[in-house]
């Protein structure tokens, strides 16, 4: 039976979700979700428990280097180096 009363404690509440890794500033609201091809989903899925901090890492330099420089207006999306 479910306690019907439960006591979470502020410091309880406190611990409940801590960011791993560097802090990058306030976290959005929604999550960013992309699928990946196998052989990279396999390769990060290995870091176990350093996915997430090395995931929020490479997604906000890169975002930062691409998305939000200065130079912003020079990135051309149609020269991708990705290849199919």
């Amino acid at each position: 039976m479910p306690n019907p009363k439960p006591r979470q404690t502020e410091e309880f509440k406190a611990k409940r979700f801590q960011q791993l890794g560097e802090n990058y500033g306030e976290l959005a609201d929604k999550n960013t979700c992309v699928r990946l091809p196998k052989a990279e989903h396999e390769a990060i899925s290995a870091l176990g428990k350093g996915k997430t901090p090395w995931l929020r890492r490479v997604l906000v330099e890169a975002a930062r280097r691409e998305l939000m420089s200065s130079t912003t207006e020079d990135i051309d999306p149609s020269q991708s180096t990705d290849e199919p």
